[in-house]
């Protein structure tokens, strides 16, 4: 054991040593080139492969048509096979024995606070996931935007009042609920995939924030936290 760590040491040390002779060779004309040249390769990939959160939030901004309120079939804005998605919120407590529990998918999903946790399966294989922090604007001066100074973000329900409960046919007593009702997670299926969507934009004097933002249309898309007379 003591050997590998001396090993990945030594071989650490030469790696960083190797970058400091680069640098160090380059004229400041030669630096300022190399530096350009990283920061184009870096936004280049960024646009070349988005993340998950980009990917949602491109196609529900091209599906929308910036509109503040709209409809959209999620297999529809997604470049990729699924027959299975899920969203989580990290307010809900999840470890990462629930969600394999839930979706029978091993992984750390380690997930922070505000953390949204979005995944999607095909024929019982993971096909892409990934952990975001939903913006907020006191997260604005500490921003580095990559999309021309307009801070993306996805938003994804999980909550709603006590009301809108009646609207979606529940069965049970919503008396039960307290006024506002929480989402545990979503699972969506390409056979129940109509979302509502929609786009808005908040100017702070920080800077803009542009929010996608998808909320269920049935039921049958999500499961509701327990009411408050029957917790644990």
């Amino acid at each position: 054991m003591k050997t590998l760590i001396l090993f990945i040491f030594n071989t650490l040390k030469r790696i960083i040593d190797f970058g400091i002779t680069i640098l160090k060779s380059l004229s400041r004309s030669k630096f300022i080139r190399f530096t350009l040249i990283l920061i184009c390769a870096f936004y280049s990939y960024a646009w070349l492969f988005p993340s998950l959160e980009m990917q949602l939030f491109s196609g529900v901004e091209k599906a929308c048509k910036n509109r503040e309120n709209c409809q959209i079939y999620l297999q529809e804005i997604m470049p990729f096979q699924w027959d299975k998605a899920y969203f989580f919120l990290e307010e809900n407590g999840y470890s990462n024995y629930d969600i394999q529990s839930i979706t029978g998918t091993k992984g750390d999903f380690d997930l922070g606070r505000r953390d949204v946790l979005i995944l999607f399966k095909y024929h019982n294989h993971l096909v892409k996931y990934q952990i975001f922090e939903v913006y907020d604007h006191t997260d604005l001066k500490f921003s580095f935007s990559l999309w021309g100074g307009v801070n993306k973000t996805v938003a994804i329900g999980f909550m709603m009042g006590k009301s809108s409960l009646n609207e979606l046919h529940y069965l049970g007593d919503i008396n039960q609920f307290n006024d506002t009702v929480y989402i545990k997670y979503y699972e969506i299926t390409p056979d129940n995939d109509l979302l509502d969507a929609g786009c808005d934009t908040d100017n702070y004097f920080q800077g803009t924030i542009k929010t996608c933002f998808l909320s269920f249309t049935n039921l049958k898309q999500v499961y509701l936290e327990k009411p408050y007379n029957q917790q644990e």
